[in-house]
């Protein structure tokens, strides 16, 4: 019998993986990254291929690695992780910098910076595997990198649904509470936490919210919620 919160066992960093093509700029949040050699130092990386930075990538040959650290904003999160480049300019709102090729990185919220070149690729049917060589690498801050687990704990939310770590949501009848969850990206609201951050004092129910509250992780309004 296979129990899925086995996997949330497995540790992860967060990133945030971006490139360019032609006058294009894309980005994902990606919990998939892992050195593989060290001369030369190579790192790969899974990128679904529903995901708009896919075939940017493809074409370009090049990203760059925004490594996340524990006080990495939620907007930064929210926005790269559960929103589509298709039809939302992620970096109209988030302050970001290039480097010499014109690939935006981050430094808020970032300890480190990667830059690659595609020396490699592998096909995984729903998944494109990219084998990443490094060509310049930058240390931003000494703050804790944010891990997977951490993630999950801070932001309560689930794995933006092209992950290779996504999961679907719990089982109705696990759940002991009177919980409403994302259905975009899976935040759980809790009334006995409420959404301090938000204004939304611990003990406040669902139903009390103001209508102009919005899921603290994507932005949506309440009607995207469910109760479980």
């Amino acid at each position: 019998m296979f129990a899925p919160e086995t996997l949330y066992d497995i540790s992860y960093g967060v990133y945030v993986i971006t490139t360019k093509c032609d006058d294009t700029l894309a980005g994902f949040v990606s919990n998939t990254l892992m050195q593989i050699t060290s001369s030369p130092v190579r790192v790969v990386t899974m990128v679904s291929k529903d995901n708009f930075t896919c075939p940017l990538i493809e074409k370009s040959g090049r990203f760059n690695v925004s490594i996340l650290s524990a006080g990495a904003p939620k907007g930064l999160v929210s926005t790269f992780g559960y929103k589509s480049g298709r039809d939302t300019d992620k970096f109209a709102s988030i302050a970001y910098e290039t480097d010499s090729r014109g690939i935006p990185f981050f430094k808020q919220g970032v300890v480190s910076v990667l830059g690659c070149d595609v020396v490699g690729s592998t096909d995984f049917e729903t998944h494109m595997m990219f084998v990443g060589e490094i060509v310049s690498g930058e240390k931003i801050s000494e703050e804790k990198p944010l891990t997977y687990k951490d993630f999950r704990n801070i932001y309560k939310a689930a794995s933006p649904k092209n992950a290779p770590t996504f999961q679907q949501k719990p089982n109705q009848a696990k759940m002991e509470k009177d919980l409403y969850v994302c259905d975009l990206c899976g935040y759980v609201y809790d009334p006995e936490v409420g959404d301090p951050d938000s204004g939304i004092a611990p003990g406040t129910p669902f139903e009390e919210i103001p209508s102009n509250w919005v899921c603290p992780i994507c932005g949506v309004d309440k009607s995207h919620f469910t109760k479980k």
